[in-house]
């Protein structure tokens, strides 16, 4: 079933189902047959092993002294040529992977070297005129049309370019295409006759009479038909599901334009060979493509501490696409907001996103909004990458966690067209804040994702359900198939609760530790390990801030078996404290003295 790997979600569970003589998964009352879940594919071997990444065209010595072993967004932007090609050549040789610069929705003389085809391959307005990247000056820069055969080609030609450039893998940038927040939709020739095809596929001819006033589909004009609305943009279309139809449609296309592009790549490879690409915020837009990626860096926006929880993010990446690392970095915007003092952040991120079983990309003269450069010292980041590095194998374990914070993406995916730029929906914004808060008050979660049935894969089971005390279910609406599912679970006797009554839904940790320490239990093969997270930052002095001292009660499920009598804590400057334990039956007692940034605590 490795065949199955370079295609798109919607190709695998068509194949899959052709393949598999018995019928879908399905929920008991809500009838929704779930596709199911490929079987996972081989990782690719240099992405096992925890790994420092690091952003941009860093010498060999800078990632030595870091201990980076990955770089990404670095080579070949504007095609191969042979002082890129020898840099590549001396990194392999260091042991370093690199990962190149793969624009695919961005289109200049510049990038391609052909002015004449990024005007023809444009993204076309509403009124037929091309589409321009506004945000990037002064160069003209215009949008581009995945839909478009000769952009398509291009975009094959150089990724072969990149192979034979010697790269470990290849990183698409804007990976959202016209179905993403910048675009507002294509309205050429082949997109529109993409969604006819798309329309005529998927829905019941009578039901499309009705969406397009009654003419039959094959003289249906998308474009035609928005004008005669008033509309300048799909946000204008009054009919929600036929505009929901056109952004369904260009995410399919997308990944079936990028599914058919990694195919050729690989094949012309004939090697081990990785895609990555920015899923930016893991925004609907984005993460709708997870399942194509090796692994993923997306950009986010990280905030100022200690309201800056980003444990939620990942593990909703991980629930999206099982066994993908992640790799997140600060936006352009965040970063020009940064002090380059303020280099112990990274230290922080390295540590969270280890907690998570990810990690954090580290910048090297890295763009930010406005034209500056950020850059991070490797000799002062380096034993807190050291540190994240040698404690991420512990989150390779079972996560320990009562509670399950619910993610609709039928909901999110409905209204990604209805939201702005810094919005993300929302679905997805609420998600998020439920996530922060659970943070703050000490209580390990999970995340489930419902489905929509075609982009973000199966159901959960009913029995997957169970087995959380509570659910929680934030955001302003429902999906039906996240309604039905919760009303199965609630008659099974869980508990669905909102942000309002978060306080009092954890049975496993019981703490008097401040609301900036988070808490990331893990049980593998015996051994229990406990994340430790400080959000306690000083920007006056650009440090991090000691935690005191506090007491902790973990409550371990009846199916955790340990033997240990003493937790080990491991911080990051290589020191470590043993820490007596008090046990009554599965309750273990223990004072935490106070720590600084981040820690481990193993019971062995």
């Amino acid at each position: 079933m490795n065949a199955l790997r370079p295609f798109g979600p919607l190709l695998v569970a068509a194949l899959m189902a052709l393949a598999c003589p018995e019928p879908p998964r399905a929920s008991a009352r809500c009838g929704v047959p779930s596709p199911g879940a490929p079987p996972p594919a081989a990782p690719v071997s240099w992405l096992v092993d925890p790994r420092t990444f690091v952003y941009g065209s860093p010498s060999p010595e800078y990632l030595a002294e870091l201990g980076g072993t990955v770089i990404a967004w670095s080579v070949y932007w504007g095609g191969v040529d042979d002082a890129q090609r020898e840099y590549v050549r001396r990194l392999r040789a260091a042991g370093a992977r690199v990962a190149s610069n793969f624009p695919t929705m961005q289109g200049s003389e510049a990038m391609t070297g052909d002015s004449a085809l990024v005007q023809r391959a444009a993204s076309r307005s509403i009124s037929g005129a091309p589409l321009r990247a506004l945000w990037i000056e002064p160069e003209t820069v215009y949008l581009m049309c995945h839909n478009n055969p000769e952009w398509r080609e291009f975009l094959v030609r150089r990724a072969k370019e990149h192979v034979d450039g010697e790269v470990d893998a290849i990183h698409i940038d804007e990976v959202e295409g016209n179905g993403g927040h910048l675009y507002f939709g294509c309205f050429c020739d082949y997109c529109m006759s993409g969604f006819r095809g798309y329309l005529k596929e998927r829905h019941d001819p009578t039901v499309l009479s009705r969406w397009i006033g009654g003419q039959g589909i094959d003289a249906f004009d998308y474009r035609t038909y928005l004008r005669e609305k008033g509309a300048t943009t799909i946000l204008g279309d009054p009919n929600p599901a036929l505009r929901s139809a056109f952004v369904a449609f260009q995410y399919s296309s997308r990944a079936q334009q990028l599914a058919a592009m990694m195919s050729e790549a690989r094949r012309h490879a004939g090697r081990e060979l990785g895609f990555a690409a920015n899923t930016s915020f893991l925004w609907p837009s984005r993460s709708v493509y997870l399942p194509l990626l090796d692994f993923a860096v997306f950009e986010n926006t990280t905030g100022a501490l200690p309201e800056a929880k980003h444990l939620g993010l990942y593990l909703l990446g991980k629930a999206l696409a099982p066994n993908r690392p992640l790799v997140m970095f600060p936006d352009i915007l965040s970063l020009a907001n940064l002090k380059e003092a303020d280099w112990p952040l990274f230290g922080h991120w390295l540590s969270e996103a280890a907690a998570a079983g990810q990690t954090f990309l580290v910048p090297h003269q890295a763009y930010t909004f406005g034209g500056g450069r950020y850059h991070v010292d490797s000799a002062a980041l380096a034993p807190a990458a050291r540190f994240a590095r040698e404690i991420a194998p512990s989150a390779k374990g079972s996560l320990l966690a009562d509670v399950a914070v619910l993610y609709d993406a039928q909901a999110a995916y409905a209204e990604d067209y209805g939201t702005s730029f810094l919005d993300g929906g929302k679905t997805h914004q609420a998600f998020l804040a439920a996530t922060r808060e659970l943070q703050k008050l000490h209580v390990p979660f999970e995340v489930v994702v419902v489905g929509d049935g075609e982009f973000a894969g199966a159901l959960p089971a009913g029995s997957e359900l169970r087995r959380f005390g509570a659910i929680v279910a934030p955001g302003p609406s429902r999906g039906a198939k996240a309604a039905c599912l919760l009303d199965e679970y609630q008659a099974a006797g869980g508990r669905v609760v909102g942000p309002g009554e978060l306080p009092t839904i954890s049975s496993l940790i019981a703490t008097d530790a401040a609301d900036t320490v988070a808490f990331v239990p893990y049980h593998r093969d015996g051994v229990l390990s406990l994340f430790l997270l400080s959000y306690s930052y000083d920007y006056a002095n650009h440090r991090p801030q000691a935690e005191g001292g506090f007491d902790v009660t973990l409550a371990l499920p009846p199916s955790v078996a340990t033997t240990g009598s003493a937790l080990r804590m491991r911080l990051p400057d290589d020191g470590s404290i043993t820490l007596s334990v008090s046990r009554e039956s599965n309750r273990l007692s223990f004072r935490v003295p106070g720590f600084t940034g981040s820690a481990l605590l193993t019971l062995e």
